[in-house]
């Protein structure tokens, strides 16, 4: 199966793109994938804890939402 280059960005959210999929399958594909494993956290703490830990990316971060909901870094 194909799909077009930009077929992520046609759809908004895993699970529109997921519907739109769903039919384009071959009938019994999805019974027939393997199921990928997904690897267990050692910890709570550790599932949320931040994949980069730095001033410099928090603080763009900070800006970029601050700037997108009309507020200044600090106040985010």
């Amino acid at each position: 199966m194909e799909l077009s280059p930009t077929v992520m960005f046609e759809h908004r959210t895993i699970a529109e793109l997921a519907a739109w999929l769903e039919p384009q399958l071959p009938a019994g594909a999805v019974a027939a994938a393997p199921a990928v494993p997904v690897p267990a956290a050692s910890s709570p703490a550790s599932a949320a804890a931040p994949v980069v830990d730095s001033p410099v990316v928090s603080a763009v971060l900070r800006e970029l939402v601050g700037s997108r909901l009309g507020m200044s870094a600090d106040a985010v």
